[in-house]
């Protein structure tokens, strides 16, 4: 399935990083996924990846 959440992250020294984040329907406090190019298993919780994530509404600015 496609990812819920895909981000590219870009470190100081100009590396960029895919992650690609699905929500668990078990726990609808964390996503899990993985860095690209890595086979480690990441848990991250939801409170600590909201603040990063923009919604539609916040790019496109709310329907009138």
């Amino acid at each position: 399935r496609s990812p819920d959440i895909s981000v590219l992250v870009q470190n100081r020294n100009g590396k960029e990083t895919q992650i690609v984040l699905y929500k668990r329907s078990d726990n609808p406090n964390n996503y899990f996924g993985w860095i690209e190019g890595q086979n480690e298993l990441l848990t991250i919780q939801t409170f600590v990846i909201d603040k990063y994530l923009k919604t539609l509404e916040d790019l496109l600015g709310s329907p009138s």
